[in-house]
């Protein structure tokens, strides 16, 4: 059975967490950083589901380049646990 856990970090942020070793991220204006010496994949969709971004084996992206809106950032490790958070730009 897969650990969820779901977090809120104020209105604009929601994280949902699938296994007990799902990456742990930090979010810093247009900086998302995963914490540790983990590295991931992270991908970025808009709200209609379209990936705005990625990156391959990273430890952090950044969303500068993306317009204000609604967003979907997944990270999965290595081992197939992934964190999703949602973020309001």
């Amino acid at each position: 059975m897969i650990e969820s856990r779901r977090r809120f970090f104020g209105p604009n942020v929601l994280e949902l967490c699938e296994g007990s070793d799902s990456p742990e991220i930090e979010i810093t204006g247009d900086l998302v950083r995963i914490t540790g010496d983990l590295k991931a994949d992270i991908d970025v969709y808009s709200i209609d589901g379209v990936r705005a971004l990625y990156s391959v084996a990273t430890t952090e992206v950044s969303l500068a380049a993306l317009p204000h809106g609604i967003y979907l950032v997944v990270i999965t490790a290595a081992d197939g646990n992934r964190t999703i958070r949602k973020i309001i730009r």
